[in-house]
């Protein structure tokens, strides 16, 4: 969560998506609740409906940065959280 707030908070070219594991919706969006996150949840169940399945991994928690046709742009925390910064540099 700090990371969330130190990089992506204030970001107007980054938005975060969070896939849970639960069977549940209503587990799923509770925990995401209790945690205080405010991005969107789904529920890894319906990837293919979001049109996300090609992006599932195997890895909890797993990070990727995507631009906004689908390219994959960085994977893992801090290469994600390095060209978050630079895209955020960038605004203005």
């Amino acid at each position: 969560m700090e990371s969330y707030k130190e990089h992506l908070a204030d970001s107007t070219k980054v938005a975060m998506i969070h896939v849970s594991y639960d069977e549940q919706e209503a587990a799923a969006l509770s925990w995401a609740k209790k945690e205080g996150f405010p991005w969107l949840t789904v529920l890894s169940s319906k990837l293919e409906g979001a049109d996300l399945e090609k992006f599932a991994g195997d890895f909890v928690p797993e990070y990727l940065l995507l631009s906004p046709d689908g390219q994959v742009l960085a994977s893992g925390k801090d290469e994600c959280l390095k060209r978050i910064a630079a895209l955020n540099d960038d605004q203005g």
